[in-house]
């Protein structure tokens, strides 16, 4: 029990503390506070953090007025998307030595701002509904992506390695995975796609493995690619599109001096800060209604029917 309420005081010590930060700019309804414990690694680039929250109806329907800030400045973030619902997702930098942060959100005339920033950390998946057309090509496959909607939801995961919709329906939707991987020694690196239907793997912005229409998954390596990199950290993006039936989505990968194709490992992928959102806090009101929800898992359900 005293465990139980010395967690309790803790958490509302840094509530009020978070709470006691300035108002950064009275322009914007509401707020909340983040705080982040960032990863001992050194790499190249921003440390990030992602994060999905709720926003208690403040937030403009683009999500155009978000701002994060620290340290009475604004640090550059990039939204994934708005809901499903009452929430939003996106991933902001990560300044060294800093802990703490606030989302500011609720200004009807802010507009939105590209501060020309991506997370390079980690493995992020955003899904859209499937809109239609032929993923005949790897142009076909960006426009497909860019008239999908509504959106169903983003976050971090560990693997290309999925049977499902993360975020919503499993049929006709379409998928990007975005990730920033340690190639830890340089030299030939191959990597394969499973799925159902069409996928597309693409490193450093290039195509390594297309495999292309409307088919079902299959058990082996036999649609793959290579590419040769210099040891460090480079980009990786999974596009994938399922129009009915089944889905399965996995990437997989043969580095230097492996002896056989596995799913591309969890700690292959540069880490992410972990973020823990804090209150909701809304100007003029002593205490804001609020919700949190996270995803625990995947699961596999089998029926008779």
């Amino acid at each position: 029990m005293r465990r139980v309420l010395s967690a309790i005081l803790i958490f509302a010590a840094a509530q009020c503390a978070h709470g006691a930060a300035t108002w950064w700019n009275r322009d914007y309804a509401a707020r909340r506070a983040v705080t982040v414990y960032a990863p001992e690694v050194s790499l190249p680039g921003d440390n990030a953090a992602v994060v999905t929250f709720y926003t208690g109806g403040h937030l403009k329907k683009d999500g155009a007025d978000i701002r994060v800030v620290a340290r009475g400045r604004e640090v550059p973030h990039m939204l994934f998307g708005v809901g499903p619902g009452d929430t939003a997702t996106l991933a902001f930098a990560v300044e060294d030595g800093v802990r703490d942060y606030h989302i500011y959100f609720g200004n009807e005339k802010a507009e939105s701002v590209d501060y020309k920033w991506e997370p390079q950390r980690g493995l992020i998946l955003e899904t859209r509904e499937y809109k239609g057309g032929n993923p005949r090509n790897i142009e076909a496959m960006r426009e497909i992506w860019q008239e999908s909607g509504p959106f169903y939801g983003a976050g971090s995961v560990d693997r290309i390695w999925h049977g499902q919709n993360m975020y919503g329906p499993s049929e006709k939707f379409t998928s990007l995975y975005t990730g920033w991987f340690m190639a830890r020694v340089p030299g030939r690196y191959e990597f394969a796609t499973s799925s159902d239907d069409a996928s597309f793997l693409l490193v450093d912005g290039e195509v390594v493995v297309s495999w292309p229409g409307r088919h079902g998954p299959v058990a082996d390596a036999r649609h793959k690619g290579a590419v040769t990199l210099k040891a460090g950290v480079h980009k990786l993006q999974y596009a994938h599109a399922s129009d009915g039936g089944s889905t399965c989505a996995v990437a997989a990968w043969l580095p230097p001096g492996g002896n056989a194709f596995e799913v591309i490992p969890e700690g292959v992928f540069t880490p992410l800060s972990r973020a823990v959102t804090g209150a909701l806090e809304v100007a003029g009101e002593r205490v804001s209604a609020d919700f949190t929800t996270e995803i625990a898992g995947e699961a596999l359900l089998v029926t008779d029917d």
